[in-house]
C-alpha cells in the first residue's frame, strides 16, 4: 500500500467501508464512481495490484470538471473527510484462479491497517437466472447477529434485509472471498443488484442511491464520470476519415 502524502490510515478508523466487486454488468465499479465524483471523495493511497490484470489511465473525473494531471490504478483508495467513508475502487479484473490471493493479501491488510466499523460490499447478479426478480432489484443482506443489532452508522430496514446464507451461491467469487475473510475485522453488509448485461447506467445510479440511503449521506445529483462517454453508444459516430473505425 503506497499512502498519498502527510495521510495515515488512522483517519480512516471507524469509517464505512465501502467496497465494489467484479460481478455482472461490472455494475459496483460504475456505483462506485458515482459516489466517487458526487460527493468529492479524495484520493488517499493506491493499493497493491499484483493479482490484477495490468492498468493504468489518465485520471478519472467528473464531466463538470478539468482533466486533473495524474494516473489512475488498477485499485486505489479514496476517503470523504465530510462524510467518514471510504471507497476503494478497483478497475481491473483480478487474474483468474488468484481471487482468494487478492482478498488475503491485499484487501484484508488494508482493513486491518484501516479498522473500519462496517464494510459494505457491492455486488450484481444475472436477473435472468432469479425468477421473479426485476432488473434494477437491490437486496440487502447481512448477517443474522447484526440483523438484532442496532446500526450507528447503517441505515437498514431490518424488515427488507436478508441473511447472507439466502444468496451466497448467487454472490460473485470476490463478495464469497471477501465475506468469509473479512468477518473477524469488521460488521460486512452485501449490497446486491439484479441486472441484464447491457447498458448498466440506469442500474448504477439505482444501487448508487441505495448506497446514498444506508449512509445517510446528502441527496444530490449523481456527476457522470469522464470514463462514461463513449460506452454503450454515448459518443458521436466520427466524421473523418482520419478517426478510424473505432475513432
Amino acid at each position: 500500500m503506497i499512502l498519498e502524502d502527510g495521510f495515515s490510515t488512522s483517519a480512516l478508523e471507524d469509517s464505512v467501508l465501502v467496497i465494489p466487486t467484479i460481478a455482472v454488468g461490472n455494475l459496483p465499479q460504475l456505483s462506485t464512481d458515482l459516489l466517487l465524483h458526487t460527493f468529492n471523495f479524495q484520493k488517499v493511497a493506491t493499493l497493491n495490484d499484483e493479482f490484477l490484470f495490468p492498468f493504468a489511465s489518465p485520471v478519472d473525473h467528473s464531466i463538470m470538471k478539468q482533466q486533473p494531471a495524474g494516473i489512475s490504478f488498477a485499485i486505489e483508495v479514496y476517503y470523504s473527510i465530510d462524510h467518514h467513508v471510504t471507497l476503494v475502487q478497483q478497475r481491473s479484473p483480478i487474474i483468474p484462479g488468484f481471487v482468494e490471493s487478492h482478498v488475503k493479501e491485499v484487501i484484508v491488510q488494508f482493513v486491518k491497517a484501516a479498522n473500519p466499523q462496517h464494510v459494505l460490499i457491492l455486488d450484481s447478479s444475472d436477473s435472468a437466472l432469479v425468477e421473479g426478480m426485476p432488473q434494477g432489484n437491490v437486496q440487502v443482506h447481512t448477517s443474522e447477529d447484526l440483523l438484532r443489532e442496532s446500526f450507528s452508522s447503517l441505515l437498514i430496514d431490518k424488515d427488507s434485509a436478508r441473511v447472507f446464507s439466502d444468496a451466497e451461491s448467487r454472490f460473485s467469487e470476490q463478495t464469497r472471498a471477501l465475506e468469509k475473510l473479512l468477518k473477524p475485522y469488521a460488521n460486512i453488509v452485501v449490497l446486491e443488484s439484479f441486472v441484464y448485461e447491457g447498458d448498466n447506467f440506469f442500474d448504477a445510479k439505482a444501487l448508487a442511491s441505495k448506497v446514498v440511503e444506508m449512509l445517510n449521506l446528502p441527496k444530490a445529483v449523481f456527476e457522470t464520470p469522464a470514463s462514461w462517454l463513449g460506452v454503450y453508444g454515448d459518443k458521436p459516430i466520427p466524421s473523418a476519415m482520419e478517426d478510424g473505425l473505432y475513432g
